[in-house]
């Protein structure tokens, strides 16, 4: 039996509930990581982009009033308490867009902000692709199986008489239904 080895096989998932708008590569087709598979339109896609836009907004404003509390601060005009309560506001801004920027970015969230990329996260063949478009799928659902087809694993069986005179490291040659030879290793 031919398969992948442990480690050169990688399950490509949904990351947001959605339906498969486009499928820009298909089962056997070779792809590179970082590769736009398959796009999926998800309402928690525009919300995450809202949110994200939100966190934006709200950052800008906590700098203006910043500022200006800055100002005001110093020219005597506006007690320290204010200052403080612009300073700690700016901080939460801060924060919150910067996860609302992460949470968009692990989403893989599409420049149209409506839609999430599926993107291949290695180099490799694709060996199972479970979906369709129009399909509806939720997050982790397995869409595509990516193998890295320069590595194979043949399980093989042997005799127990063989068994003694096969050890690991040792040379083989696997012939093909081509008769086309292969080395290997056991």
């Amino acid at each position: 039996m031919v398969s992948a080895p442990p480690g050169a096989e990688a399950t490509v998932i949904a990351r947001a509930a959605g339906t498969i708008k486009r499928i820009n590569k298909r089962l056997g087709d070779a792809v590179r990581a970082g590769e736009i598979i398959a796009t999926v339109d998800s309402l928690e896609a525009t919300r995450m982009t809202a949110m994200r836009k939100s966190a934006i907004s709200k950052l800008e404003l906590a700098k203006k009033v910043f500022a200006r509390e800055s100002l005001l601060y110093e020219k005597g005009v506006s007690p320290r308490q204010d200052l403080e309560a612009a300073q700690s506001a700016l901080a939460v801004a801060e924060a919150e867009a910067a996860e609302a920027q992460t949470l968009a970015q692990a989403s893989n969230i599409a420049s149209d902000g409506r839609s999430i990329a599926v993107i291949s996260p290695a180099d490799g063949k694709i060996t199972t692709e479970s979906t369709t478009i129009g399909a509806f799928v939720q997050p982790e659902t397995p869409l595509f199986t990516i193998a890295n087809e320069k590595q194979i694993q043949i399980n093989a069986f042997i005799t127990t008489q063989d068994l003694a005179r096969v050890k690991v490291g040792d040379s083989a040659t696997i012939m093909s239904r081509s008769d086309q030879e292969y080395r290997a290793k056991v």
